[in-house]
């Protein structure tokens, strides 16, 4: 089974099977298990400097297993990978920068796209240099942010 994973609503694809992801098919509550929050977040704003700062807070908000894409999707050289949890817990280094790490890495964070359901962060880094850009991908799910889709567009 393949899912098209298209979250960005101003962008076009074609369909292939080059774009297309294995999902794995799970009951709903099985579903629901797994992209739940005792407390519903105030706005993505607030969501993204709390989901920046802490780790383990990082950590309890993706929807396994998460999308993490490496590569320009507009060239044929992208890498897809669904990472575990297990993948997760052995990462030597946060998924997202937090405002001391982008300002000691000179990184310009972006909220590129946002609405009440979906928001994209970018990270760049230094002008100069292709050496760090991120896309990251959100989804709000009964009031709670998740971070969905990681896109590692560095070179």
């Amino acid at each position: 089974v393949f899912f098209f994973n298209d979250t960005a609503a101003t962008e076009i694809y074609t369909l292939s099977l080059h774009d297309a992801l294995p999902i794995l098919i799970v009951s709903p509550t099985t579903a629901l298990s797994v992209v739940q929050c005792s407390t519903p977040d105030h706005s993505f704003k607030e969501f993204l400097q709390r989901f920046e700062e802490s780790i383990e807070f990082q950590r309890s908000r993706i929807v396994l297993p998460m999308v993490t894409r490496f590569g320009d999707y507009t060239m044929t050289n992208v890498v897809i990978e669904l990472w575990s949890s297990e993948k997760l817990k052995k990462l030597d280094y946060p998924l997202i920068l937090s405002l001391h790490g982008r300002k000691k890495e000179h990184v310009m964070e972006s909220i590129v796209l946002s609405t009440k359901r979906y928001a994209e962060v970018f990270h760049d880094g230094p002008p100069e240099s292709d050496l760090y850009r991120v896309l990251y991908k959100f989804r709000n799910i009964d009031g709670c942010w998740f971070l969905e889709e990681m896109h590692d567009k560095s070179k």
